[in-house]
């Protein structure tokens, strides 16, 4: 079964009468380096009368020479998913190449590995080559490479060198039972009745380094995207954003399954997961990563939050997949 879904959906802000507090972003300094204490060497000592040695002579010691080295390279910008390239920031706007389309970064580029809360890692990148096969993308392979996976969200990896998590983001397991009205109440205005939606994943993160937390949240009837799906299932992911003292919700991502248009059709559910809140183009505000699955194959999008007016919007998508 051939099946495409386009990324490039429009996003409604709706407002919301839950208030919502915000905290500072939570950081940490490097450790002081400090250098060890040194014993004092033990004075000479001579008997009166008697000398230390022969006399002292004069040795001139050139002063210090300071090398200058030059800057790391600043990478390509170039982002990596497990699928295929996503695309790059050119300096003036999000590039996403097509089928085919050279790649600017080349063998031995050392990527930055980001998943949400867990620590960065560092991977090497080999020279472009085919992502996904059925479509024609390009890719870079990855050492070690990038972990895929129908029940983690899967990372992303960026050839830059500045901090690609600069501010808060925070993994909240449990999911706080709040949220669990406030889905239904979200899925209500989809048309999809459900008084106890099961929460499979709350996020909070601070995007812009403001001090006020954004809530990311994915509610979700069938949480396998290999298993049979059922009419009525669904995935909804959707965050939440304190605008002038309210909250406003945006949904990034929704699917339900609706009946077969013919009989014996397969029916699927698409999954979605936030896979990284990342600074994605050095302006110290992180784009929103969103993993989605379904039975026959996987994909990727970056959502930038562009203002309160506009909200999150798609700039960056990839996929592979029947």
């Amino acid at each position: 079964m051939v099946r495409h879904r386009s990324a490039l959906a429009a996003v409604a802000l709706t407002l919301a009468v839950v208030g919502c507090g915000g905290s500072a972003p939570v950081g940490s300094d490097p450790p002081d380096i400090s250098p060890g204490d040194t014993a004092p060497g033990k004075p000479e000592t001579t008997a009166p009368g008697q000398t230390a040695g022969p006399p002292a002579t004069t040795t001139t010691v050139p002063p210090p020479t300071t090398t200058t080295f030059p800057p790391p390279p600043p990478g390509s910008g170039v982002i990596v998913a497990f699928e295929a390239v996503l695309g790059w920031w050119s300096g003036s706007g999000w590039v996403q190449p097509d089928p085919g389309d050279p790649i600017p970064v080349e063998a031995g580029a050392l990527y930055q590995v980001v998943r949400l809360d867990d620590p960065i890692s560092l991977a090497l990148g080999e020279a472009p080559g085919v992502g996904c096969e059925f479509v024609g993308t390009s890719g870079v392979a990855l050492n070690p490479p990038l972990s895929h996976s129908f029940e983690e969200p899967n990372p992303v990896a960026v050839d830059v060198t500045w901090p690609i998590r600069p501010h808060l983001v925070e993994v909240v397991d449990p999911p706080p039972a709040v949220y669990t009205q406030i889905a239904s109440d979200l899925l209500a205005g989809q048309g999809v009745i459900d008084p106890n939606p099961p929460i499979v994943q709350v996020v909070r993160a601070d995007l812009e380094g403001d001090g006020l937390e954004e809530a990311f949240i994915v509610a979700e009837r069938q949480t396998n995207a290999l298993n049979p799906a059922v009419v009525g299932d669904y995935s909804v992911a959707f965050m939440r954003r304190v605008v002038e003292g309210q909250v406003k919700t945006a949904i990034l991502d929704f699917f339900v399954v609706k009946p077969p248009e013919v009989e014996g059709q397969i029916i699927a559910l698409d999954i979605f997961r936030f896979a990284a809140m990342a600074d994605l183009n050095g302006d110290q505000k992180m784009e929103i990563v969103v993993n989605s699955q379904y039975y026959e194959g996987s994909g990727v999008t970056v959502w930038e939050y562009v203002n309160d007016d506009l909200g999150p919007v798609v700039v960056l998508g990839t996929g592979c997949g029947l």
